[in-house]
């Protein structure tokens, strides 16, 4: 992969803004092509792939130019189609943070950490969800190929479609009729797990923008209520189109100030199920967003955590006896995934853990048992974003 020198001038400052701040690449990557609008097909795929890569391998460009300024990483991207020195070590190989990295051998192994730093280095591929009672995921699949992606079912989730083709999704009949979302595969396990019963209550208490609220509501079969929650007024406001694009009307946009929100009252002790899917460090998602490798700290963590705890327990005031939660994060890291949980059971005697694996088993979706009842998911080994989640049961 080679950039000339008149697509480096003109990438250079926008990778430079992403590396020095806290902006997002794709939003800042979609700008620059708003901008540059006379750019040809060939030359935004060059600048497309050349901007993620070195992203995804910046530690590891660096060391070959011996720097880390935005031009001199994209000058050095040719570099990357030769094998790394031997003796480059695997956190710099790789282009991780080192303590992420020890944190992953410990863990994992040697090979294990391995098999996921070269898994997130993969570009993701494209999940989509159908709903089936619009669209069947055979009919999505003939189109896809029609359009010339290549596309394949998802191993685990009975509506999903792995597409390895970035393509215009409103081209497709099935997305004009609302019958297709973009949502990846771990996603969509996450709102399996939760299993809303026929005609209940659900809250989803960190909405956002409604991935898993609308997957939520074509899980309840349209009878009954989604409470869609977010202290992210503006973010949660992007689900309005898409309810009227599916033809929802059993999801209810609630904006909060923060967890407290007296706003949440009048559902205290009243869902059948609650979805806490935590805001996170988002080491789950560097396949995505690459650039969170040099954003990533166990002070960030850390500070996710107790955040993460005062929402669970939010969510946990919602839930009725004998009602059902489950607790996300889209992250590969203990600190916001099992010790969360196992504090709050600690200090919660009206709740038990239930056994994630066997509960999705049980729901028709086989082979994602652990031992110790949680729910991982991670590219290397299922294809999917990194992923936790715990099943949480309140005591009748």
């Amino acid at each position: 992969m080679k950039l000339d020198d008149h697509l480096i001038l003109l990438v250079a400052p926008v990778l430079h803004a992403v590396l020095m701040g806290e902006r997002a690449a794709d939003h800042e990557l979609e700008a620059f092509f708003r901008r540059h609008r006379g750019l040809g097909s060939g030359e935004r795929r060059l600048v497309s792939e050349g901007f993620y890569a070195a992203l995804r391998h910046r530690r590891r460009l660096a060391a070959h130019a011996g720097e880390e300024g935005a031009a001199a990483l994209l000058a050095a991207l040719p570099w990357l189609e030769s094998p790394a020195p031997p003796d480059m070590p695997p956190e710099i190989r790789h282009s991780l943070p080192d303590w992420l990295w020890s944190a992953w051998r410990e863990e994992r192994g040697e090979a294990g950490a391995e098999a996921l730093a070269e898994a997130f280095n993969q570009p993701a591929p494209m999940d989509l969800r159908v709903d089936p009672r619009r669209c069947s995921r055979e009919t999505l699949l003939a189109e896809l190929v029609a359009a010339g992606a290549e596309a394949r079912p998802t191993p685990y989730a009975p509506h999903g479609v792995r597409c390895f083709r970035r393509l215009p999704l409103g081209e497709l009949p099935s997305f004009q009729k609302g019958g297709v979302e973009v949502q990846d595969e771990g996603s969509q396990l996450v709102s399996h797990l939760l299993a809303p019963p026929p005609e209940g209550v659900v809250v989803d208490l960190c909405a956002g923008a409604g991935g898993k609220s609308l997957h939520l509501a074509a899980l309840l079969g349209r009878k009954g209520k989604v409470i869609a929650s977010d202290a992210d007024a503006a973010r949660l406001s992007r689900l309005k189109p898409r309810l009227e694009r599916a033809g929802y009307r059993n999801v209810e946009l609630l904006p909060l100030r923060h967890e407290g929100d007296a706003r949440l009252r009048p559902w205290t002790g009243k869902a059948d199920a609650v979805l806490v899917d935590a805001p996170c460090s988002g080491s789950g998602t560097l396949r995505r967003h690459p650039e969170l490798k040099g954003r990533l700290t166990p002070e960030g963590a850390a500070m996710e955590a107790m955040r993460q705890g005062a929402l669970l327990a939010a969510g946990s005031r919602l839930v009725r006896l004998g009602g059902r939660l489950v607790y996300a994060v889209c992250s590969l890291l203990p600190q916001e995934g099992e010790a969360v949980v196992r504090e709050f059971l600690a200090a919660e005697s009206g709740w038990r853990l239930g056994d994630a694996g066997r509960a999705l088993t049980a729901g028709g979706i086989p082979g994602l048992a652990e031992g110790d009842g949680f729910l991982r998911l991670d590219p290397a080994r299922h294809g999917t974003d990194g992923f936790f989640a715990a099943l949480l049961l309140r005591r009748a």
